[in-house]
């Protein structure tokens, strides 16, 4: 199917084929990671290569399969994952990866087991849920960071900056992120009887200054408000409905609302800048470079 957005012309594949594949080389080619492992013979010029291996992770997109994280994200961004390969540099896919030992430090599954607690702490269990959506079957799977029965607490795991804690302490406000939704749609389909729901925090930018001046710790535990069931099973099926359509007709497929590309006050587009991996195959990215380009050029 073809489809085309913006001056950029691509060409749908049949199945999606999308997917984080391999870095952005210094040379710069973009390479699988299967090439930077076998075939490569420029080391040198890299970072360690320890260090690269511990990064090589292929993403690989399975037809109709749709992740609970993957959903909350802006259709855009979830059409061009799913049906284009994408890289990305060591040093992104850090950044990528630093929640992943943050969870690697928390949550040990064999300490609790040695101790017989593994019926109370339930550690980084999976789920599945199956749908029809538009006559498709289509499975959301999803995975929380730990549940205690014993307390019906539901925790999540996350490295986050000390002005997402100050925000939410000030304004008790959720709606600016997909933190809540992502929590409350494990709870409603993993764990419905819990009662708590808890993000145990490391601030990854913390500082004496920053807790002197905003009292913040270098962890900090936020309390998640509970949304109701039918709510949250409602959100559920439209965001799959509409990942589903964009799927089978990207012709309708909308661009990023500006709370999605995370506007500053200058008006940039943070999530476009410095966090996007698609940004690449994106008609809108390309618009506010040309935007940009024709302000400088009026201004020169």
């Amino acid at each position: 199917m073809s489809n085309k957005l913006g001056e950029i012309f691509l060409e749908t594949p049949s199945e999606p084929d999308g997917g984080l594949k391999g870095f952005c080389c210094p040379d710069n080619v973009n390479r699988t990671f299967d090439y930077c492992t076998k075939e490569c013979n420029k080391r040198s010029e890299c970072p360690p290569f320890p260090l690269l291996l511990s990064l090589m992770q292929d993403r690989t997109v399975v037809p109709n399969v749709y992740s609970v994280t993957e959903i909350l994200n802006p259709p855009q961004v979830v059409y061009y994952s799913r049906n284009f390969p994408h890289y990305t540099t060591p040093e992104d896919r850090i950044w990528m990866t630093f929640g992943s030992a943050w969870h690697a430090i928390t949550l040990t599954e064999k300490n609790v087991k040695e101790l017989g607690l593994e019926d109370e702490y339930l550690i980084e269990k999976s789920f599945e849920r199956d749908f029809i959506i538009d006559g498709v079957p289509v499975k959301l799977k999803g995975r929380s960071d730990l549940y205690v029965t014993s307390t019906k607490a539901l925790w999540d795991f996350k490295t986050l900056k000390y002005y997402f804690v100050q925000k939410i302490w000030e304004t008790k406000d959720w709606s600016s992120n997909a933190y809540q939704m992502q929590m409350n749609i494990y709870r409603a389909y993993q764990y419905p009887e819990a009662e708590k729901i808890k993000i145990y925090a490391l601030v990854k930018d913390h500082s004496r200054y920053i807790e002197k001046r905003y009292g913040i710790h270098a962890v900090e535990t936020l309390d998640v408000p509970i949304m109701p069931d039918n709510e949250i099973k409602d959100m559920v099926t439209e965001l799959l409905h509409i990942h589903v359509r964009n799927q089978a007709d990207p012709s309708g497929l909308r661009k990023c609302t500006d709370k999605e590309l995370w506007k500053n006050k200058k008006g940039e587009p943070i999530r476009c800048i410095g966090y996007c991996p698609i940004r690449d195959f994106c008609p809108q990215w390309k618009e506010y470079n040309e935007s940009i380009n024709t302000k400088k050029h009026k201004t020169s």
